[in-house]
């Protein structure tokens, strides 16, 4: 299946997903989602109310090409999170800022894209 990381509602995670649900539906593929929140340190807000608003506008999305979504909301490190989904998918879809992972400041999609035994496809939010 494709995987792809749709942790919050932003600009770059929809393009992500957007890009995700397209290639299922033309190759007739699932679309896992995969919502990562931060470990809870201290009581409160953990970001699960947030991650399951994701993913479940993430499925009424890919409901409009009849694809199916399945849903994983996973804690910890988002890059350590990803890299694991990826051994279980084809594909790993990514939304990413405006901003191009460099050496110097790679960000997630930078760190994934140098460990993935995948493919792995970026979107810049906006497209």
């Amino acid at each position: 299946s494709t995987r792809l990381r749709t942790a919050r509602d932003t600009d770059s995670g929809s393009a992500g997903a957007r890009a995700a649900i397209d290639i299922a539906a033309h190759g007739k593929g699932e679309v896992t989602g995969v919502a990562v929140t931060a470990p809870m340190v201290l009581p409160g807000f953990d970001g699960r109310d947030q991650a399951v608003h994701s993913l479940t506008r993430l499925r009424e999305e890919a409901a409009i090409q009849s694809v199916t979504v399945h849903r994983e909301i996973e804690q910890g490190n988002p890059v350590r999170v990803l890299l694991e989904a990826a051994a279980e998918a084809n594909l790993l879809a990514l939304g990413s800022s405006t901003r191009l992972p460099t050496w110097l400041r790679p960000g997630i999609a930078g760190h994934v894209l140098a460990r993935s035994p995948v493919s792995v496809l970026v979107v810049p939010a906006g497209s």
